[in-house]
């Protein structure tokens, strides 16, 4: 599976998890997943240990 594909999981994946707290579509669900992948990698996590 390429990276479309993970992304498209993922999102949806995330718009379920938030389902009961907010609506989110489909496209801005892929655009969010973006967004925290990549501060996920800008972000070392040993600095939160």
């Amino acid at each position: 599976m390429g990276r479309r594909g993970v992304h498209n999981e993922a999102a949806e994946l995330l718009r379920e998890r938030l389902s009961a707290k907010v609506l989110v579509d489909k496209d801005t669900a892929r655009r969010l997943f973006t967004v925290i992948t990549h501060f996920s990698r800008a972000i070392p996590l040993n600095n939160f240990c």
